[in-house]
């Protein structure tokens, strides 16, 4: 089978593409590579292939996912991992017009939670057999859980946008530090769109010296920073399914996340395995299925169910 698989990440210049080499469309593609097919790969910016494959998997609402759909020779699935439209976020005119219209059109779409399932059958009336939960993969050789734990570290990992909601946790953060005042945080991007408002915001708060704006990592450094941060946070205001929660979960790491689309699938299904083993004399088995029913395959240490609870009592006798 011949499949050519369309994503952002394909239009960025080669360095980038090698800085940041983990994202659902490359954990993807070599997933299946290594079943045997045939694979493919082009960025939106190219003209979308209209023959010599079987089918074409394009991630987002991008330009190809819209030739595809006007064109109608190539059958396509799509995942959209919009963010945006299941939380009541702002969504473009341009896409108010033609998200619709593509859902239509494929072949097949695949939604990354339940909770996506449910607001796109709804939504779009997407329905039956042509929609798939298929969470997104995550690499668990790499973010399997190493190092030694802070403390007092706490760790952000996401995008420099306001519907990432740093904002909120530097706010809280404030908070955090009159009883804790020995607690910092590092903040982890790709991308520092509104990096110079939330260091003004670091500066207006008093919390210079506190806050680590660190940039971008490698995936082997980020799974060090994981493993190693007391907790992980995920302010966000809107997720479809939390890549962020899957690679922090799959380290060991603790992890405090709002309650938008997917994240209570992955995090509920945590607390409560992490309930039934310890009420069982459990050993973390459960945060390891918990792990896995939300996309991570079970790696050794997925869970570490003892760390997490150590976690919160060195916070509460600090």
């Amino acid at each position: 089978m011949r499949i050519c698989i369309v994503g952002g990440i394909f239009d960025k210049p080669a360095a980038y593409r090698e800085r940041h080499s983990i994202s659902p469309e490359t954990v993807l593609a070599d997933g299946l590579r290594q079943r045997g097919w045939e694979v493919s790969v082009r960025g939106h910016s190219a003209a979308p292939p209209l023959a010599g494959f079987d089918f074409v998997h394009v991630h987002h609402f991008g330009r190809a996912a819209l030739r595809l759909a006007m064109d109608g020779r190539m059958p396509f699935v799509i995942t959209t991992h919009d963010p945006f439209a299941m939380n009541g976020l702002a969504v473009g005119f341009r896409r108010r017009l033609t998200d619709g219209y593509v859902l239509r059109r494929a072949a097949a779409v695949v939604a990354l939670s339940h909770a996506e399932r449910a607001f796109l059958s709804h939504r779009y009336h997407v329905g039956g057999e042509r929609i798939a939960v298929i969470p997104n993969g995550i690499r668990v050789e790499v973010f399997n859980g190493s190092g030694e734990q802070s403390n007092h570290e706490l760790l952000f990992v996401g995008q420099l946008q306001a519907f990432k909601g740093l904002g909120y946790l530097l706010e809280a953060l404030v908070a955090i530090r009159g009883s804790h005042p020995l607690v910092r945080l590092t903040v982890v991007y790709q991308t520092g769109a509104l990096l110079e408002r939330y260091q003004a915001q670091v500066a207006r708060l008093g919390l210079d010296g506190c806050v680590n704006f660190a940039g971008a990592k490698s995936a082997v450094d980020l799974a060090r920073l994981y493993s190693t941060a007391a907790v992980v946070v995920s302010p966000s205001l809107g997720e479809c399914l939390s890549t962020v929660v899957l690679e922090a979960m799959s380290c060991g790491a603790a992890v405090v996340a709002t309650d938008v689309g997917g994240i209570r699938e992955q995090i509920g299904s945590l607390y409560r395995s992490s309930r039934a083993a310890a009420g069982h004399g459990g050993t973390g088995a459960g945060h390891r299925r918990a792990a896995g029913e939300s996309g991570a395959a079970p790696a050794d240490g997925a869970g570490r169910q003892g760390k997490n609870s150590d976690t919160v009592q060195r916070w509460e006798d600090d």
